[in-house]
């Protein structure tokens, strides 16, 4: 069985048998005699990072968007007077909003404390309850919502796939913007 092994200090290249060993002018006191076991697991590695390296460069060729961080999709409105930038979040499945960001809209009296539990998501949070229905004021007009009350703090209101579904909002990303009815809105950063 003959294999082909690169040395990983320099640019040495050749083929090598089950019983020889390898030798290279400048490295060879620095390398361990390798066994036909370690050659070949060398061998297999080299496939895989191959097989990846080919994989990686099709990838970039085909869809390079795919290394590049996408924008999150922002939209600014108020409730009760109290401006807030919020995430749509596709990938949400219920609206969220921070105890503190309730207070600060006057929602307070609102949370249903029934809907207490646990968020779970990329981390994990307690659920307050829930403020069954307020109006977002937007420049193009009221978006009627209910959210999910939670205790993080520096949590970025959410409209959840719940919100966009009850609205029919279509999300444009060529255009990026939403319909919400008949009204286009622009992303905002």
């Amino acid at each position: 069985m003959s294999i082909v092994i690169n040395c990983p200090t320099c640019t040495f290249s050749n083929n090598i048998h089950d019983t020889k060993e390898h030798k290279c002018c400048i490295c060879f006191n620095l390398l361990p005699k390798l066994n036909s076991t370690q050659l070949l697991n060398i061998r297999e590695a080299d496939e895989k990072h191959n097989i990846i390296m080919k994989n990686y460069l099709k990838a970039m060729e085909i869809i390079p968007e795919f290394y590049i961080k996408s924008p999150s999709i922002y939209i600014k409105g108020s409730i009760n007077g109290y401006m807030i930038k919020f995430l749509i979040d596709t990938g949400a499945e219920i609206s969220v909003m921070s105890k503190n960001t309730a207070i600060a809209c006057g929602l307070l009296k609102y949370i249903d404390e029934r809907y207490c539990g646990k968020l779970i998501g990329t981390g994990e949070s307690k659920i307050m309850g829930k403020v069954h229905y307020t109006e977002i004021v937007f420049n193009w007009g009221i978006l009627p919502c209910g959210f999910t009350i939670c205790n993080t703090a520096n949590i970025i209101p959410i409209i959840g796939i719940d919100m966009l579904n009850s609205h029919g909002t279509v999300i444009d990303f060529k255009n990026k913007t939403l319909k919400i009815g008949k009204h286009i809105i622009k992303w905002c950063k």
